[in-house]
């Protein structure tokens, strides 16, 4: 549970966001991405636990590589939210032209055929490069998307990123209540987003492996799939720095099966869900989330990893 704050806390929190905004929005786009990987590495070098956590992973996931490898790819994790941070900070005022403009999208006909089925649709996707713009795909399509999220601490921050996350049209959906409204939304053939990708606790988390060790997964988008007859769409947004732009890879959609034992259903299509999220770290691995301990549960009778 997070810590109570003050008002002054939230405030002054909240201004400093504020103030970060400003500043990195007053230059080009391009400009401001750039001084956000700089302001990120700086972070970097400050914030020695994140570093900690991050190389941990490391280790965990890929025991084989150089400790040179995995510096690189701890730099490029960083580098990557800085990135992202710059490219948030003008979302505020960009029209969903200019968003369009800075997003490449592999298979558009994914998302609309999906969409043409006329079945509620389970977009899942993870933090890979701009995970913040994946929900406005849909709204750019012309397709209405609400989001699954977690409720920042500070209720002034908040507010101000829930402004530029609904601006295009897509609501946000609180996790307090998100299983009752998602079913609702997909039960009348809505689109629901949702991040599977972080360390869950039960009973929403089931261990999977991912990278060979099992990890504590959200089956929430396997559950609400299954219990909607509802399809699974997976996207992940990440930054080519060739073309100078993000790009949006939409794979094949996912349907589950009624086999008479839902829990084994709900397994199957949470693996499978965790084994493209797998795929695609090993693609784009200095752009996924390395600072998040992705394997903090354990099973019961299990020492901790880190």
């Amino acid at each position: 549970m997070a810590r109570k704050q003050g008002k002054a806390t939230i405030y002054l929190q909240y201004l400093a966001v504020r103030v970060v905004f400003l500043l990195l929005s007053s230059f080009p786009l391009k400009v401001s991405m750039g001084i956000g990987k700089g302001f990120a590495l700086l972070m970097m070098k400050t914030l020695k636990r994140l570093r900690k956590t991050a190389f941990r992973n490391l280790e965990i996931a890929f025991p084989e590589m150089s400790e040179a490898e995995r510096s690189r790819l701890v730099r490029g994790t960083f580098e990557s939210i800085g990135r992202h941070l710059g490219f948030v900070s003008h979302l505020p005022r960009m029209t969903a032209a200019e968003v369009h403009k800075n997003i490449e999208i592999v298979n558009p006909e994914r998302i609309i055929d999906a969409y043409a089925t006329g079945r509620g649709l389970v977009i899942f996707t993870a933090h890979f490069g701009s995970w913040e713009l994946v929900h406005h795909l849909a709204g750019m399509h012309g397709y209405q998307l609400d989001i699954i999220v977690r409720p920042i601490d500070n209720p002034m921050i908040e507010g101000f990123v829930n402004r530029f996350r609904t601006k295009f049209g897509n609501q946000t959906i609180y996790k307090a209540k998100a299983a009752r409204t998602a079913i609702k939304l997909l039960l009348k053939k809505h689109a629901v987003g949702i991040l599977t990708d972080l360390n869950s606790q039960p009973p929403d988390g089931i261990f999977v492996p991912f990278f060979g060790v099992e990890a504590a997964t959200s089956s929430a988008a396997a559950r609400l799939a299954l219990s909607t007859d509802s399809l699974l769409l997976p996207v992940f947004m990440v930054w080519d720095e060739d073309k100078g732009k993000y790009v949006a890879y939409f794979e094949s959609w996912i349907e589950s099966e009624r086999s008479g034992n839902d829990e084994a259903e709900v397994r199957r299509l949470t693996e499978q869900i965790t084994s493209l999220t797998e795929a695609y770290v090993r693609r784009f691995p200095e752009q996924w989330l390395w600072i998040h301990k992705r394997w903090n549960t354990r099973p019961e009778g299990e020492p901790g990893l880190y």
